[in-house]
């Protein structure tokens, strides 16, 4: 008996790159993140340490990608003039030819970021970056 070889189907011919990093400040580690862009069609980031006044700074690596951020201070702002130094932080790098096929969700605290791919016939699949530290003095 041959053994038998899938035939790839026009819904299951496409495979995205995806990668997880924390890269305890994207300010540091820029290079690293746009070599993973590069690489990949999604980058998913945790420990970014930028607040929300500063997650422009993501889409200045690279200027083929968009992004979805959230800063550790998303639901608590911080004034301009009082930053600490960064902490926490989750994005999700996408080069900007997905563009059409991204949903960014508003799910989660400042600790999740989820985007939807678009999949043909409805099959979709959710990324989703998240940031739970072993120990902190914050609630989730």
């Amino acid at each position: 008996m041959a053994d038998q070889v899938a035939q790839p189907t026009e819904a299951s011919n496409t495979t995205l790159q995806i990668v997880s990093f924390n890269c305890k400040s994207i300010k540091s580690c820029s290079a690293t993140v746009r070599d993973l862009i590069r690489q990949n069609d999604f980058v998913l980031i945790q420990e970014h340490w930028l607040f929300e006044g500063q997650l422009n700074l993501i889409g200045e690596i690279d200027a083929n990608v968009n992004y979805a951020a959230k800063g550790v201070d998303k639901y608590d702002p911080l004034p301009p003039i009082y930053l600490p130094r960064g902490y926490g932080g989750v994005a999700i790098i996408w080069k900007m030819n997905l563009d059409s096929i991204i949903k960014t969700l508003d799910d989660g605290r400042e600790r999740i970021q989820c985007v939807e791919v678009l999949g043909k016939d409805n099959n979709n699949l959710i990324l989703i970056s998240i940031y739970l530290p072993s120990t902190g003095s914050r609630d989730p």
